[in-house]
């Protein structure tokens, strides 16, 4: 994304599970569009059903998303991937 390739092996297998198949489905690909140019941060839309603000996901919510309405279960901690 935004011109780097990230290495997300580590990052994937110490969380493999429903979190991280979006990224898998996205391998080898560019997600930059998943991103705000300006602030590099996920993208955000209304949801028009809930009409909640949402995280934009083309795959579906992944690792490190955080949900769009309260949640006991989301923990934000987390280290940042390696870049090479």
């Amino acid at each position: 994304m935004f011109d780097e390739v990230w290495d997300l092996t580590f990052l994937i297998q110490a969380n493999y599970g429903e979190d991280v198949e979006p990224m898998i489905k996205a391998a080898g690909t560019d997600i930059t569009h998943w991103f705000d140019p300006k602030t590099r941060e996920p993208k955000m839309y209304i949801n028009p059903h809930t009409q909640l603000k949402e995280y934009f996901a083309p795959n579906g919510p992944y690792l490190h998303l955080p949900p769009s309405g309260p949640s006991s279960s989301f923990q934000p901690t987390f280290d940042v991937p390696y870049m090479r």
